[in-house]
């Protein structure tokens, strides 16, 4: 018995500049809402600064508003799509400059944190660069 076996093209996921800064504010949403409710917790657990904190928490918030607009938009500059990558970028780099220099002294558990937010944020970077080289990307 022969028969003929098809095959579908397979596809690599690229992910639309919508879905990428979609995640990314959803995410960003969840960690400012968890600084800000609970800046005195977290702040004893991971031994960073609750001023600190919080204040990174609103930033967040806005951010996260910023970006969910910019992802409900019907078309997302390609210009505006780089320029949060490159916020994301800085703010990878500036969690790490954080460490490193000594400004603060957190528990391991704290580095481990910081270093988790700022793989994740460098990932969002990543996605929104391949994002915007997207065919069709304005």
């Amino acid at each position: 018995m022969t028969g003929t076996i098809t095959q579908s093209p397979v596809r690599a996921y690229r992910p639309t500049p919508s879905d990428v800064l979609r995640l990314d504010g959803v995410v960003s949403g969840i960690l400012a809402i968890a600084l800000l409710g609970l800046g005195s917790p977290l702040a004893a657990l991971l031994d960073l600064p609750v001023g600190l904190l919080r204040g990174v928490g609103g930033f967040l918030i806005a951010f996260a508003a910023v970006i969910l607009w910019l992802a409900g938009r019907p078309v997302i500059p390609r210009g505006a799509l780089l320029a949060v990558a490159g916020i994301n970028l800085v703010w990878a780099i500036d969690s790490v400059v954080l460490l490193l220099t000594g400004w603060v002294e957190p528990s391991a558990i704290g580095v481990a944190f910081v270093l988790l937010q700022a793989a994740a944020v460098l990932s969002f970077a990543w996605l929104q660069i391949l994002a915007a080289r997207r065919p069709g990307s304005s």
